[in-house]
């Protein structure tokens, strides 16, 4: 590990720690935000995020683009808290991470991806989950990748490349998973059954406490776990798990005995705009 993604490794996990969550759980970086009084805003516009710094005593603002998907929101919102962690000013991020930098800007940008990867995806958490289930690195599918990369809230592509920066998974396998989308992970998994839809997979091994979705999504649970509300109503049904698909703007929270904790499924609408802490109301 470079010198660089030290320092942003350590800076991820003293946030951690400071935040009271261990390095094996997954986060959710908008409640992280609103911890630090750092104030997000969904913004309809064709950019990736823009960090807004505090002057005259005035609250930082985090600026996503509701135009991208919900994991590039996730990994953007953590991108944009590491300039604020790193005290780097305002700053705004385009379609791509590396236009038209200073020597200077592509050391920070290169800084606060590496924060961002390691508070999302710690590589003591990535591991714990994959020793749960008795799975190999080298050996895992890209189903699998995909399972772990729900768990964490992060997009398929970029915890495969967060493994790879990290020496967990080689190169040839790095190339052989990219082969493959979501989408056709979805479409092999469930013979095309649910369409084109963004579909969250959890197993009775480990389940947030609490997960995220926009309405239209679906969300894969063990049979453990059953849900009866109207905001997340059951679609399909198979031997291992129920299927919901998430309709109204809202928050499902229910106990699960199985997994002995209480679980929170916040639904927020499609394209949203306004702040992050509204995102689940229903008359926003």
């Amino acid at each position: 590990m470079n010198s660089l993604n030290l320092i942003a490794a350590r800076t991820a996990e003293k946030l951690r720690i400071s935040m009271g969550v261990s390095m094996f759980d997954p986060i959710n970086i908008f409640d992280i935000c609103e911890d630090l009084e750092v104030t997000v805003r969904f913004v309809n516009t064709n950019m990736e995020g823009m960090y807004v710094a505090s002057r005259n005593n005035s609250t930082p603002v985090i600026l996503v683009s509701n135009q991208r998907p919900m994991v590039r929101r996730t990994f953007t919102a953590a991108h944009e808290l590491g300039h604020h962690i790193f005290k780097h000013g305002s700053n705004i991020d385009n379609l791509g991470y590396s236009n038209k930098y200073s020597n200077d800007q592509n050391q920070e940008e290169a800084l606060v991806n590496s924060f961002a990867g390691t508070l999302l995806m710690p590589a003591a958490g990535i591991m714990a989950e994959i020793s749960t289930r008795n799975w190999t690195l080298e050996k895992m599918t890209c189903k699998q990748f995909y399972l772990l990369s729900n768990y964490f809230g992060v997009g398929y592509q970029t915890l495969i490349y967060h493994c790879r920066s990290n020496n967990l998974i080689s190169y040839p396998k790095t190339i052989n998973l990219l082969k493959t989308s979501p989408a056709k992970i979805i479409e092999m998994a469930f013979d095309g059954l649910l369409g084109k839809t963004t579909i969250k997979i959890f197993d009775h091994y480990s389940v947030p406490d609490t997960i995220d979705l926009e309405v239209s999504h679906h969300i894969l649970l063990p049979k453990t776990i059953e849900i009866e509300h109207e905001f997340l109503p059951l679609v399909h049904s198979t031997k291992k798990a129920n299927i919901y698909q998430a309709m109204s703007p809202g928050i499902v929270a229910f106990s699960s005995f199985s997994h002995q904790k209480d679980i929170a499924i916040r639904i927020e609408k499609k394209l949203f705009q306004g702040l992050s802490i509204y995102r689940h109301l229903q008359n926003i």
